[in-house]
């Protein structure tokens, strides 16, 4: 499991060449049946952008509040346009 945390935002800064693929490249090789990765919730950002690279499935964990469907119909939007990208 990699669990996202507050001191790690400052990698949303960081616009190295191939940042976004670090994740991906970390986990090659790995032996797990299944690889948790709990990233910031900021569409678009470096840290989204990475745990997409890496991943296979998405979950979208939120609040049962309004609050909450915005910010999963968001998440939904932003997956859309990185597959949609990769293409």
């Amino acid at each position: 499991m990699i669990l996202s945390a507050r001191n790690v935002s400052n990698r949303e800064a960081d616009r190295a060449d191939h940042a976004e693929l670090r994740l991906r490249i970390s986990l090659t090789g790995l032996s797990a049946d299944v690889v948790v990765i709990d990233c910031p919730n900021r569409q678009g950002g470096p840290l989204t952008l990475s745990a997409l690279n890496a991943a296979d499935t998405v979950v979208y964990a939120a609040t049962a509040t309004s609050d909450g469907i915005d910010g999963v119909e968001g998440a939904r939007r932003t997956v859309a346009q990185f597959r949609r990208h990769r293409q």
